[in-house]
């Protein structure tokens, strides 16, 4: 017999809603590539799956970038078609909660009931990282109505606003629909402020009068201060952006539509990827505008393209990683998935590390570290790093490496990791990583943030001690 409820792909807006979705019903199968990210859920009750095979349940929730992703979980030996027939399970529902585009999904769910006999539902959210972690996201569903009631009590435990709009393909259509108004906004709000500048107003001012009136919208209340900073810093990127408006292109074709004030953001957003721009937050947009006017100004990064995320067992070093890499639009690297085979044995088995066996380890993560670049910055979470070892790293690399202290209270520490028994990164190793975690000294470039607060808010603090670090090469604290 399968279980009620998997969900695989633990990312920053997976993880917020597996722990909600644990906290609401208290039982959940979770899956994720890089195992690590579903212990801190095991210890909450969570079943762990090795492979998506072991992840099928009778209501499976996919939290994955794309289709492609989900699709790669289906087939073979260790795939969810596989564990859907050990089950006996012969109306399974899939969720797929990412943004793709309506006409693949559309034709994705009529191929899995013909062929296989699974109800997909599609299922985007809005809201972000934080909707998904306080449980308010809007969830707009597509699939047969009957599908969506299996489903409704899932999505009444992660979302405050759930609607079925249609068949299959309607969910995809509704946040296409809301992807249009955002890049609309988004460009047209970059093209008022280059036309501010080039009349000789204050765009503080501008920005000030436009949300005071008609023109006022969550674009400008998030996203303001990147144009009157000129700082296009990652977050929601130029290059997703693209992606969303090449599935509104292919579902405007598929209805037979023309939408001439979509293509030309489309083509707009085109030329920010293809000058080198995707990865910037979307409103870097404006630069593409000011580029064609000859307005441009020299680009400059307002963090650092190498950053090391460093802390002991409780700390979420993995958590903050993964969230700070997707802030700055770079690559997440796990440091404990670079151990070699020898070195994971012996960690499993509880046996502490000697410097002969970080050596290899630490040639790794440096490879990895010196593939950063301003373009495509990486993020690495490691375990408790000495100096010598920072030192090293920074050498190996050759290039400036910031590094991200987590710190904690031995207290609040021992309290999240909690009894894991049989893990290596058991209680009892705590003393020892604390010890072996030297602190950042004065002249090394990096930041100490608290663990205190929610992921977001030590993030957050992250990023804007990172900024400063980037351009003093000094200490912080936040």
């Amino acid at each position: 017999m399968s279980a009620a409820l998997s969900l695989l792909g633990l990312g920053p807006m997976g993880a917020p809603i597996a722990e909600n979705l644990l906290a609401a019903r208290g039982d959940l199968v979770v899956w994720n590539r890089t195992r690590s990210r579903a212990e801190a859920l095991a210890e909450r009750g969570a079943a762990v799956a090795d492979t998506p095979r072991q992840a099928a349940a009778d209501v499976t929730l996919t939290v994955l970038p794309d289709l492609p992703q989900v699709e790669a979980l289906l087939d073979g030996d260790d795939g969810l078609l596989a564990g859907w027939a050990d089950a006996g399970t012969t109306d399974p529902v899939l969720v797929v909660h990412g943004t793709v585009s309506p006409v693949a999904v559309a034709a994705f769910a009529a191929r899995m009931l013909v062929d296989h006999g699974v109800h997909v539902l599609d299922a985007p959210l809005s809201g972000g990282t934080a909707g998904a972690r306080d449980a308010t996201l809007s969830v707009m569903v597509g699939g047969d109505a009957a599908d969506f009631s299996r489903a409704a009590p899932v999505f009444a435990a992660i979302g405050t606003t759930v609607r079925h709009l249609g068949p299959s393909g309607s969910g995809a259509m509704a946040k296409a629909c809301n992807q249009v108004v955002v890049a609309g906004t988004v460009t047209l709000v970059s093209e008022a402020m280059l036309l501010a500048r080039s009349g000789g107003l204050d765009p503080a001012v501008l920005l000030e009068l436009l949300l005071g009136g008609l023109a006022r919208s969550a674009v400008l209340e998030q996203k303001g201060r990147n144009w009157v900073d000129e700082d296009f810093t990652p977050g929601g990127s130029a290059r997703n952006q693209l992606k969303d408006l090449r599935f509104i292109a292919d579902a405007a074709r598929a209805g037979g539509l023309d939408l001439p004030a979509t293509a030309v953001v489309t083509s707009l957003f085109e030329e920010v990827v293809d000058r080198g721009d995707g990865d910037l937050d979307h409103t870097g947009v404006y630069r593409a505008l000011a580029a064609r006017a000859g307005r441009e100004e020299a680009a400059t990064r307002t963090s650092p393209a190498a950053v090391v995320v460093m802390g002991v067992a409780g700390s979420g070093k993995s958590t903050t990683g993964l969230l700070l890499a997707e802030a700055i639009g770079g690559r997440f690297v796990d440091g404990d998935d670079l151990h070699p085979p020898a070195s994971t044995a012996k960690m499993a088995a509880g046996t502490p590390l000697d410097d002969d066996d970080r050596q290899p380890w630490l040639r790794a993560v440096a490879e990895v570290l010196a593939g950063a670049s301003d373009r495509t910055p990486v993020v690495v979470a490691c375990s408790a790093l000495r100096r010598s070892y920072r030192d090293l790293l920074r050498e190996r690399a050759g290039l400036p490496v910031v590094f991200v202290h987590l710190h904690g209270s031995p207290e609040l520490l021992a309290e999240r990791i909690g009894a894991r028994t049989g893990h290596f990164m058991a209680a009892g190793m705590l003393a020892s990583q604390l010890t072996a975690l030297e602190p950042l000294a004065p002249d090394e470039p990096g930041v100490v943030v608290d663990v205190g607060g929610a992921p977001e808010d030590v993030v957050s603090a992250a990023l804007a001690h990172l900024r400063g670090a980037h351009r003093t090469r000094g200490q912080g604290r936040a």
